[in-house]
């Protein structure tokens, strides 16, 4: 990583928020660091992250040259409205840093996942032939707005979709 954003004003904090439509989403959050400048000793750059006004991470110190990310393994809360701040601490001469971040959200799929053998054998025809399309990631006919380009594929009510042509 080699660009960043701090705040306009070194003695403010960074914060960024996002909402939703939907009700009671769940999102998950990472957030990517990485100390871009060679530090003097008398520098210091540590800050608190606050998420959704509880404060999650305590006197994260970025690494000169070295990505470190944050992320928790449980979602980010869940509701219509989400906001991340990053505060620098009291000994901190620096403003906060934050190079990349990522969010997710949680997706519940009525529909099941495409039939294994069905999956294996176009797994196969992938990696055999080389072909590379741009949506070809994921469940080949799972959920059914995503099937892949150029399948066809059967869904009857409780059997796993199914491969019939490519």
């Amino acid at each position: 990583m080699n660009t960043a954003v701090t705040p306009l004003n070194t003695s403010k904090n960074l914060g960024f928020s996002w909402s939703t439509e939907e009700s009671n989403v769940e999102f998950y959050l990472y957030l990517h660091f990485a100390e871009l400048e060679k530090l003097s000793s008398n520098q210091t750059r540590e800050f608190y992250i606050f998420i959704n006004k509880t404060k999650q991470y305590s006197q994260m110190v970025p690494v000169y040259s070295m990505m470190s990310t944050i992320y928790d393994t449980k979602a980010v809360g869940s509701g219509q409205y989400f906001e991340v701040w990053i505060n620098k601490t009291e000994k901190s001469i620096l403003p906060p840093i934050l190079n990349a971040f990522e969010i997710y959200t949680v997706k519940y799929l009525s529909q099941s996942q495409t039939d294994q053998n069905d999956v294996d054998a176009i797994m196969n025809i992938k990696s055999a032939y080389e072909l590379h399309r741009d949506n070809w990631q994921g469940d080949p006919c799972a959920p059914k707005a995503y099937i892949w380009s150029g399948l066809n594929c059967t869904y009857n009510d409780f059997d796993p979709p199914r491969i019939i042509s490519l």
